[in-house]
Order: structure tokens, then C-alpha cells, then sequence
């Protein structure tokens, strides 16, 4: 095998963990193999293969670059949901998300020519792979940079590999490896952590009354592949009058933050309209703010401080001056669970739904899930 392109190959790798310890650390659990067969690149789910004349021709930036696009194809998971999809236009959807991800981290292509969602007129960013696909009408094969002919080869151990070493890293991290740096891990990490099964078809209707809201429920294919969330008939598309509360105190890890985000942005992305507001808290709880779809809920990401303590009881006295002449209908409140909890008649009649990302602790009153294994 020519030692420059194994060379190349390990420059490449190098670069990137240099760039984003986080991602490195995968794809050093990653093989990688050159082969004379294929013409571009590709991944079975599970590995990356690079064609020997194709990697030739790389410099190292592109290589980088093809390196990163296999290896965000591995961690979504998009060989395995491929499975059932019309495979040239979940390919292209694939295609953009990946890229998208990669330019808005400002990798270079170099002189590839990667598909854009400018190039279709979409905003991809934090949007899945499948709700690009539904989105768009292609019948023609395009140009993309690699090859997904293998990826209805790969099998259910493939996504618990993937699992496997996602994990490790952020092992790494918590054990204090230089993984703490990376650009892309609170965008990603919510993907890697194995979530428990919630049926909310179950919590929300004891919530939301059949007069708010028409509704059906099915196994959504996203990002929480394991989480049951509400698809909502076109005409009561709606979800209003929900107050979430992120909690911001210092005990708050930033992958469970980013859990957090991802919670509530795949619970809103089921409907056409949204009308919800969200606030902060710590010792102090901020003024809510409205949300009214994805941008504006990642545009609240903005307003996070991290502070020092925690005090649940606070919030519900800001529910009183925060909400004067209507309640909301619900008040859906993530945290870790380490503070002290308020009693059941401080939340004047609303509902409450704890979302905790440990199982340590208990709240004394209302619905409890836990958002991970911890």
C-alpha cells in the first residue's frame, strides 16, 4: 500500500482531532481502509473506505473534509435509516445535512463540489435527514462526493458500535482527556447518548385536552430514535402556552444541556405553529421568552448563563408576577434535580413535567421522565 496516502490519511486524522478533540477521538475508533475497487468514498455504517486513485488526488484539506463526511454519515446513523427510504433522495438529504454541518464549522472543501441546502433553497441546520427528504422532489441520481451503495449492508450492531465509542469519548472527556474543546459536541452529543423509550402519547394526553389539540401518534425516525413523539393532524398543528424551564446552574454539564435543547426542538418540530414561551434558571429564573419554531428556539441558546446554585422554589414564585392574568397550561422543567424542591400547592393548579437528566433524585409532585440511562 503507498505509504504517502496511509501518511495522508493520518495527517488528515491528526488535523481533525487537533480541530475537535470530540470527533477525533470517534474516529480514531474508526478503521479507515484504502481500496483499488471503489471510485470516491464510502461507509457501511460501521468503516470508511477511500479509493486509492480518488485519496491520490486529495490534498489534505479535502481529505479532512471526506474524512468528516463519512464520519457524520456513521454518527447519525444514516445508513441505517435509510432502510424503507427512496434512497436517491434520502441520499441527497443525507448528503446535505453533513456538508451543512461541516461548512457552518468552516472545514474547507477545497475543490470538491458538495451539495449545499443553499443549493436546494433549505436551511438545514438542526433540521434531520428525514424531514429534508419530505421536504424535497428529486427523481434524478446528483453528483455526490461518495458512495451509498453498502448502506442497506449494515445491520442493528453497527448503531451499538456507534454507540459503543460515542460514549467512550465522552468518558474521555469526564475523565479529564482534552475532548472539552469541541466545536460540534453540543450540537452532536444528544445524539450519541442511548435515551430511554417515553411513550408521550401517554404524558401529553393527560395534559392537553382533546379540544386543543387532534392528534395521532407514530415512531419517529429522527435524531431520539428510541423516543415516541406526537405527529399532530395538518389542521390543529399547534402547540401553545407551554413554559419551559432550562436549567442553567453550574452543576449542569453541557451534554446535558444539549440533551435539554434537543428535547424540547424535537417536541416542537411536530407542529405547524408554536406558541410557547422558555426561561432560565438558576437562583434566579429569567423572563420567559416566546418561541415560535426552531430558529427562535436556537436563537435562546444565545441567552444561557451558567451560574452558581439552584432553587427550584423560585420559579413558582415568578410564576405568580411571570403569568398575572393567564397560567400557562403546563410548565415542562429540565434539569439535573439538584435542588430543593417546592411544594405541590406553589404551582397554583399547573401542571408540572420534571424532565431530569439523572435518575438520583425524585420530585415530591408531577409527571417525572429521565432523560437518559444515568
Amino acid at each position: 500500500m503507498n505509504k504517502e496516502l496511509i501518511k495522508k490519511i493520518e495527517v488528515a486524522r491528526t488535523n481533525i482531532f487537533i480541530s475537535d478533540p470530540f470527533l477525533g477521538y470517534i474516529l480514531q475508533h474508526i478503521n479507515v481502509y484504502i481500496s483499488k475497487d471503489i471510485k470516491s468514498a464510502m461507509t457501511n455504517g460501521k468503516t470508511i473506505q477511500i479509493g486509492e486513485d480518488f485519496l491520490g488526488c486529495l490534498s489534505i484539506e479535502e481529505t479532512i473534509f471526506i474524512l468528516m463526511h463519512e464520519l457524520l454519515h456513521i454518527i447519525l446513523q444514516h445508513p441505517s435509516r435509510s432502510v424503507g427510504k427512496e434512497q436517491v433522495k434520502f441520499n441527497v438529504a443525507c448528503d446535505i445535512v453533513v456538508n451543512d454541518i461541516i461548512k457552518h464549522y468552516d472545514w474547507d472543501h477545497g475543490n470538491l463540489h458538495p451539495i449545499y441546502g443553499d443549493d436546494l433553497h433549505i436551511n438545514s441546520f438542526m433540521n434531520t435527514a428525514e424531514e429534508i427528504y419530505k421536504s424535497i422532489n428529486i427523481t434524478k441520481e446528483k453528483n455526490l462526493l461518495d458512495n451509498h451503495i453498502i448502506w442497506l449492508e449494515n445491520d442493528s450492531s453497527d448503531i451499538e458500535d456507534m454507540n459503543r465509542i460515542a460514549k467512550l469519548s465522552l468518558e474521555a472527556r469526564n475523565k479529564g482527556y482534552n475532548t472539552d474543546n469541541t466545536k460540534l459536541k453540543r450540537y452532536l452529543s444528544h445524539l450519541l447518548i442511548s435515551e430511554k423509550k417515553h411513550n408521550w402519547r401517554k404524558i401529553l394526553r393527560q395534559y392537553i385536552s382533546k379540544d386543543l389539540f387532534d392528534y395521532t401518534f407514530s415512531r419517529i425516525d429522527h435524531r431520539y430514535q428510541e423516543v415516541l413523539l406526537p405527529s399532530f393532524v395538518e389542521s390543529e398543528e399547534e402547540l401553545r402556552n407551554i413554559w419551559f424551564l432550562v436549567d442553567v446552574s453550574g452543576s449542569m454539564k453541557e451534554e446535558e444541556l444539549s440533551i435539554i435543547y434537543g428535547e424540547i426542538n424535537h417536541i416542537i418540530s411536530h407542529y405547524k405553529t408554536v406558541k410557547c414561551d422558555i426561561s432560565f434558571f438558576s437562583t434566579k429564573t429569567t423572563k420567559p421568552m416566546a418561541f415560535r419554531n426552531k430558529k427562535t428556539l436556537i436563537e435562546t441558546a444565545q441567552e444561557m448563563k451558567s451560574t452558581g446554585g439552584t432553587d427550584f422554589r423560585q420559579i413558582f414564585g415568578n410564576l405568580k408576577s411571570y403569568y398575572k392574568k393567564k397560567k400557562p397550561h403546563l410548565m415542562v422543567i429540565l434539569t439535573d434535580g439538584y435542588s430543593y424542591f417546592p411544594k405541590k400547592e406553589d404551582a397554583l393548579g399547573v401542571p408540572v413535567i420534571w424532565c431530569l437528566t439523572r435518575n438520583t433524585r425524585k420530585p415530591p409532585f408531577g409527571q417525572i421522565i429521565y432523560l437518559t440511562e444515568n
